[in-house]
């Protein structure tokens, strides 16, 4: 009897020992499943300029994710990594393999040689018209400004420089890309430790429905030549909420394609649909103005999260070109707190048409590259 009462002890222990350890190797498979990431960057092919927002499949199936403002992206898996295609508007899809001793991929995408316009015809409801119908209605749940509260820091960085990629001839038309270094050599040496205007901010701002705000400028600096214009151009570059019916940029209000009555005034095509998890996916649309419409409007390209319809990229820039300066603008949304979406990373770049430096017969166009990271609290 007593035997039979230890062999049953020892069986139920070697039961809890048997169940420890495939516990223990359960975890153990999780945790290196998540340990599979794969970490890179995107490139335009010809200029080396970083693609923001470039869609990544994993394997060809329906897991992947985006690439963040500065064209970088992070991949986790729970199955192995063989092959990751990247698909970005007006570039070549391209699909790179993985082994497994990929730590970091360099992915360069070839622009699209031909790009013709493009005629939609839809049998129905454009697809897209769905989609912007779910931002809309959750508009005021994702914009910050409808909160009752809300805090950040924001640290602002905008340099003027000189686009060394791009350069006019002082004789003949413009050039698109730079072909060799040749008479650049000199003019990069001179800019490696300079540019012609730094300003740098370190901002509080904090917000309490329905209108007081607070904001304190914890430091600032600026160097290089302070031309006014300069300053107050650099200073007012962009809305910081892409949710507002207007879009604040240099100085100027333009219709937000993120608002009431747009899809009179806006085509909106849905070029990919890219599934994340979870049962979510990431829509990504094109939009410009119609033709023969009179209104001030924008053009670029919107990603949309189907969690909670928030706005997760935005590209963005005024359909009517100016003659003086061209800018264009970027919004990276994160989701900080489990339920909202808040604006994470600005960026800004102004292209200067009537300044530019001379360098023999070469004449490089006048940039201003700003950058603005924002923290929630």
């Amino acid at each position: 009897m007593l035997c039979h009462k230890i062999q049953t002890i020892v069986m139920q222990f070697l039961r809890h020992i048997l169940f420890l350890l495939s516990f223990l190797f359960f975890f153990e498979s999780l945790f290196a499943q998540q340990e599979n990431m794969i970490r890179g960057q995107v490139c335009d092919a010809n200029t080396n300029e970083t693609l923001a927002f470039v869609n990544v499949i994993v394997n060809g199936g329906r897991f992947g994710g985006t690439t963040d403002i500065d064209g970088k992206f992070a991949i986790t898996s729970f199955e192995i990594v063989r092959q990751l295609t990247f698909s970005y508007i007006g570039y070549e899809k391209r699909t790179v393999s993985v082994t497994d001793l990929t730590t970091f991929l360099n992915v360069k995408l070839q622009p699209l040689i031909v790009s013709l316009n493009e005629v939609v015809v839809y049998a129905g409801e454009n697809p897209a018209h769905r989609i912007i119908d779910s931002v809309l209605a959750y508009s005021n749940k994702n914009n910050p400004e409808k909160l009752p509260s809300f805090s950040y820091t924001a640290y602002d960085k905008m340099v003027l420089t000189v686009d060394l990629e791009n350069y006019r001839d002082s004789l003949t038309s413009i050039v698109d890309t730079v072909k060799s270094n040749e008479g650049i050599t000199e003019m990069k040496d001179f800019l490696k430790e300079r540019d012609f205007f730094i300003m740098e901010t370190v901002t509080d701002r904090a917000f309490m429905a329905p209108d007081k705000s607070y904001e304190n400028v914890r430091g600032t600096k600026m160097s290089g030549f302070k031309d006014p214009l300069f300053i107050y151009l650099l200073s007012e570059v962009q809305s910081t909420s892409f949710y507002n019916p207007m879009i604040h940029i240099m100085g100027k209000n333009y219709v937000n394609p993120i608002s009431n009555g747009s899809k009179r005034k806006y085509l909106f095509i849905l070029e990919e649909t890219t599934p994340v998890g979870n049962n979510d996916s990431i829509y990504t649309i094109s939009y410009r103005p119609f033709k023969n419409t009179h209104f001030d409007g924008l053009q670029g390209v919107l990603t949309i999260h189907s969690d909670n319809w928030a706005i997760q990229n935005v590209k963005a820039e005024p359909y009517q070109k100016g003659q003086s300066i061209s800018i264009k603008i970027q919004q990276l949304y994160e989701k900080v707190d489990s339920i909202h979406w808040f604006p994470k990373q600005l960026n800004t770049d102004i292209l200067f048409n009537v300044a530019a430096v001379i360098s023999g017969d070469r004449m490089y166009p006048m940039v201003g590259i700003g950058k603005s990271y924002l923290k929630f609290r």
